[in-house]
């Protein structure tokens, strides 16, 4: 029996912008953690190699685990983070054509260990890459301290760096699950291309341009995290089968729901969290479950009750070792006793509401 192949586009959307405040321009990279709502991303704080740093991390909620579940990602992945050097990356899954069950090299998850324990710079991460055995792909955002950014498509057999530049007024990129560069797209599986109206990937970009290109103003922190609020594209139900995850959502923060008709034990695929990266301040802002602060408004999105609806800065600087929230969205005794509890970047939620309306 010949089983149809597995879509897996994922629903991660990633925006880098040049962010002016009070200081001079500088990037920062931005992302949704898009998954099953039972696998969960904590903050947690690494000091054990060479770097430091402040990171995501994924967490299955059950006890059958994400390998089990056929899942893109393994428990423990780090995903978003920000060293002491001021190196922050995030990424996004792409599903490449051909993939060898026996690859060798390093995985998605020991690839940004590597980065976050290692790197400085964009620049070191760029020799990295060259060098290494690779055993993943995906669609990356690399910035740093000194102001230097990278939009680095990265597969097995090859990577491209889509656009690399420094800080001006005005500059924007945006990552989605799939290859944008001609170069990698023959790589990837056809049905992900941004073109494809019943995969996600186009929807989410789209949006989420259109909204950095309707400011009309200089971006502040607080319009990256309206961004990742974009609710353009909910009304649209969530995709079918036979995807690897039918009901993820098109909008940039994902709703998915399988719909009134659901099964009782059924999990659906949303955002879980959202991460803002500061490379010059070392920090990571966090917001557990949905940043529009909506609640969950059908049984298959389970823990999105728990949902912030705000930032919270967790400064590398102020943090010690260990897990600073739990996959439930608490802060640790330890974060308490660390975090500026007063310090929250609160999204403006009047186009997200309109775009549900």
């Amino acid at each position: 029996m010949t089983r149809a192949p597995l879509l897996l586009t994922g629903g991660c959307s990633n925006v880098a912008t040049v962010v002016v405040d009070d200081g001079p321009p500088r990037w920062v990279i931005a992302s949704v953690s898009d998954d099953p709502y039972d696998v969960r991303t904590r903050v947690i704080v690494d000091r054990d190699g060479p770097l430091a740093y402040v990171a995501t991390e994924l967490q299955p909620a059950q006890t059958t685990g994400m390998a089990e579940r056929g899942y893109v990602v393994v428990e423990g992945e780090r995903g978003r983070g920000v060293n002491e050097a001021g190196f922050a990356l995030c990424w996004a899954y792409v599903d490449e054509r051909k993939v060898e069950p026996a690859s060798q090299g390093l995985t998605s998850g020991q690839f940004t260990r590597k980065l976050l324990g290692e790197c400085p710079t964009v620049a070191t991460a760029l020799e990295i890459i060259d060098a290494a055995d690779r055993n993943f792909a995906g669609a990356w955002f690399f910035a740093d301290a000194e102001g230097d950014f990278a939009q680095v498509e990265i597969g097995r057999s090859a990577f491209s760096i889509v656009v690399r530049g420094r800080p001006e007024p005005g500059r924007f990129a945006i990552n989605v699950n799939c290859y944008q560069g001609p170069a990698m797209a023959v790589l990837q599986q056809p049905w992900s291309a941004l073109e494809v109206a019943a995969a996600p990937n186009g929807a989410r970009r789209d949006a989420a341009a259109a909204a950095l290109d309707a400011l009309g103003h200089p971006v502040a922190l607080a319009d990256v995290a309206s961004v990742l609020s974009n609710h353009e594209g909910a009304e649209r139900p969530g995709a079918a089968a036979p995807w690897v995850f039918p009901s993820q959502g098109f909008s940039v923060c994902n709703h998915g729901t399988f719909g009134p008709e659901a099964p009782a034990d059924a999990v659906a695929f949303g955002t879980v969290s959202a991460e803002i990266l500061d490379p010059s301040t070392r920090t990571l802002w966090y917001c557990y479950g949905w940043p529009c602060g909506e609640r969950a408004a059908a049984g298959d999105q389970p823990f999105q009750e728990q949902s912030w609806g705000r930032f919270r800065p967790f400064t590398l600087d102020r943090l010690p070792a260990g897990a600073m929230t739990t996959i439930g969205g608490e802060l640790t005794p330890e974060a308490r006793g660390a975090l500026d509890m007063h310090a929250v970047i609160e999204p403006d939620r009047s186009s997200a509401t309109e775009a549900r309306a």
